[in-house]
């Protein structure tokens, strides 16, 4: 049947057909040109007479178009994948999203749904997993993953096989900016994590001029270090390299109240500072020593040094449990060997007292007058003119006792007795009125001291001077210590 060019009716496909009966390709023209053919082997080729594909268009970007165009509002091809491929599609797609962002989906789990995959905005910036590069995140590529502990959002990875010449599994390079920069809104996660499994660095910082690694944080740590190892392997370690060089190899520095450098151990000191090569057994110091807040050792000078040039301050504090207060084991300092002061020592106590046992230490209180009892025991003193007066209890008043001898570890059978010095002593005028000056004795009322009236009894048996007056009765009044 004659095939007509302006329609065709009651066509059967196997009788009626456009092409050719032998293997010539069907070529299409317009204004006797080649347009379009169909091969033999059913691929078709547009601007070329050998398509190699089933479908093959062959044409020059002339500036504003290339070999296809795909127009509307929201042009899109689908790739759609058959059961090789696990019936998998595809969708590229330029939309509403930016707009006029260019964008691949792929099939949902529901019918009818895509799920979005990468985005080209039309700024350049690059969205994976996200349709708003832009909104996202200040970066020219945007990675958004809901993504499990073991998985992470980007990867890169350097097959090379040598250890002497291997490539980076990822480079970023900024001229103005950071190279990298870690972002993590999850307190249990790092916002840069760097593993290695080799023994090598997990991560490196390198510069010729700055910093090689700068962590900064406005709650918590700017830069964290943690090691597990069992051997001498720091969590942070700061080396300068440079012998000619006087940078430390750490530097702490603080513009708040906090401290520029913190230490803190379970085990050891809490910082360990050494110079040049100490010999082990001079570094170990027992368990004291190993749990030291701060621990220096040095082959040639100090091992702990400090300066003030404030003539108020002092170059070096130590304190012990609560400043020192009145504890079990308040000790601010402890030295082993000799002891040597260039210039003077400042005692804010007010007498020099000793250590004694005492007999019946529960009737004993901080300025009662003492006395040696007959098997070497301090107790009470309950006698006048006794010449076995050994001192008064230090501690009484505002006066604090300035050093201590003979002290030992804390038992409650022993109190310090001032030998010398000032001290506030339990005193009774109803034996006479006592001046300042007058020299005092023991007397008859338990712990109390009185005036030495008698000069032949009073011999031996002198305590001290009084600094102040009691007229009568008894009181708590401060003395200079004197035993004579």
């Amino acid at each position: 049947m004659p095939w007509n060019l302006t329609g065709n009716a009651k066509t059967h496909p196997n009788k009626n057909f456009l092409g050719t009966t032998d293997k010539e390709p069907l070529v299409l023209r317009t204004d006797g040109k080649e347009a379009a053919r169909i091969d033999a082997a059913g691929q078709v080729g547009i601007g070329t007479k050998s398509p190699a594909a089933r479908l093959e268009i062959t044409a020059d970007w002339n500036g504003s178009d290339g070999a296809m165009r795909l127009s509307g509002d929201k042009p899109t091809m689908r790739l759609t994948a058959g059961p090789v491929a696990g019936n998998q599609s595809w969708l590229l797609h330029v939309g509403s999203d930016g707009p006029g962002s260019l964008q691949i989906f792929k099939q949902g789990a529901a019918a009818g749904a895509w799920d979005n995959v990468t985005t080209f905005a039309p700024n350049g910036r690059v969205g994976i997993g996200t349709n708003d590069p832009s909104g996202r995140a200040n970066g020219q590529l945007v990675v958004v993953a809901q993504v499990d502990a073991a998985t992470a959002a980007v990867v890169g990875v350097s097959d090379s096989g040598n250890v002497d010449i291997a490539g980076n599994g990822g480079w970023f390079e900024s001229s103005q900016g950071e190279g990298v920069r870690g972002w993590s809104k999850n307190i249990n996660h790092g916002g840069v994590v760097g593993v290695n499994t080799g023994g090598g660095t997990a991560v490196f910082g390198t510069s010729d001029d700055g910093t090689g690694v700068w962590g900064t944080s406005r709650q918590h740590e700017g830069v964290h270090g943690e090691s597990n190892a069992l051997s001498w392997a720091a969590g942070v370690t700061g080396v300068a390299r440079n012998a000619e060089g006087v940078g430390p190899g750490v530097l702490g520095q603080s513009a708040g109240s906090g401290p520029g450098v913190f230490g803190q151990s379970n085990k050891d000191g809490g910082v360990v500072g050494f110079h040049g090569d100490p010999r082990l057994q001079e570094t170990t110091v027992g368990s004291e020593g190993a749990k030291a807040g701060v621990f220096g050792a040095s082959d040639l000078g100090a091992g702990v040094l400090g300066y003030t040039r404030n003539n108020a301050s002092a170059a070096v504090i130590a304190f012990g449990g609560l400043r020192s207060s009145a504890m079990n084991y308040p000790y601010a300092g402890e030295f082993f060997g000799n002891v040597q002061v260039n210039g003077d020592i400042f005692l804010p106590g007010a007498d020099c007292a000793e250590q004694f046992d005492f007999a019946a230490v529960a009737e004993v209180t901080p300025g009662d007058v003492v006395v040696i009892s007959e098997d070497g025991l301090l107790q009470l003193s309950r006698e006048a003119y006794d010449r076995k007066v050994a001192g008064v209890i230090s501690g009484a008043g505002s006066f604090r006792p300035g050093i201590i001898l003979d002290r030992k570890e804390p038992q409650v059978d022993r109190l310090p007795v001032a030998l010398m010095g000032k001290v506030f002593c339990k005193v009774d005028a109803g034996y006479g009125a006592i001046g300042v000056g007058d020299l005092l004795t023991t007397s008859h009322t338990p712990g109390h001291a009185m005036k030495a009236a008698d000069a032949l009894k009073s011999f031996g048996a002198v305590i001290g001077k009084a600094l102040a007056a009691c007229p009568a009765g008894t009181g708590l009044i401060p003395i200079l210590v004197a035993l004579n």
